[in-house]
């Protein structure tokens, strides 16, 4: 599971000058996708008198609005715009919700976890409770993403939007290279590996 801060989405503004194109938002990159989110989350975009060179609010000024598109991962793709507004003098800001908690408590070490909809189990290696990351060991079955995964004896209970079955390196363990070299031998030496011809 992972919510940490720096899994919000960020987004840039790009609007036409003059009074021809009256100040329209005419398209938003977004230039970081985050993750974790489960649900499109909520664009804003600025368009107070501090956002523009007015000293009083300008009568007729609308404020553009658009909505995120998220993909299967949960990283946000696109921001569709639903309205350019108008009147934007200078470049407004956009902002992408976070992917909110979805939960409370902390886990203790080697607890058995449950996943709420899947009954998928686990073992507690590491909680961080900054970064809202579980470690889990000995898993039994697949966790779903959208569920709220419980600690039996914590009580604790965060809703997974992150699943990463390959763990960071941890400087000891070399399974996955271990596996990959071996699975490209095949030795002749001892007899055919394809059956006796």
């Amino acid at each position: 599971m992972n919510n940490a801060a720096t899994n919000v989405g960020i987004a840039t503004s790009v609007f036409e000058f003059g009074t021809a194109n009256c100040g329209v938002v005419t398209g938003i990159a977004v230039t970081f996708g985050g993750g974790g989110y489960l649900s499109p989350p909520v664009v804003s975009i600025s368009n107070t008198v501090g956002d523009k060179n007015y000293i009083d609010q300008v009568v007729g000024v609308t404020t553009a609005t658009g909505v995120s598109v998220i993909s299967a991962a949960g990283t946000v793709t696109s921001i569709r715009l639903t309205d350019g507004g108008n009147k934007y003098v200078l470049t407004p800001t956009v902002t992408i919700s976070s992917s909110g908690s979805g939960g409370s408590g902390t886990f203790s070490f080697n607890e058995i976890v449950t996943g709420s909809v899947s009954g998928t189990t686990g073992r507690v290696r590491v909680w961080n409770a900054t970064t809202n990351n579980l470690e889990l060991g000995v898993v039994d079955g697949e966790f779903s993403i959208g569920e709220n995964i419980v600690g039996s004896t914590s009580g604790a209970s965060y809703e997974l939007r992150v699943v990463d079955v390959q763990p960071v390196d941890d400087g000891f363990a070399d399974n996955i290279n271990i596996e990959t070299e071996a699975d490209s031998i095949l030795d002749f030496s001892e007899q055919n590996p394809f059956g006796i011809p």
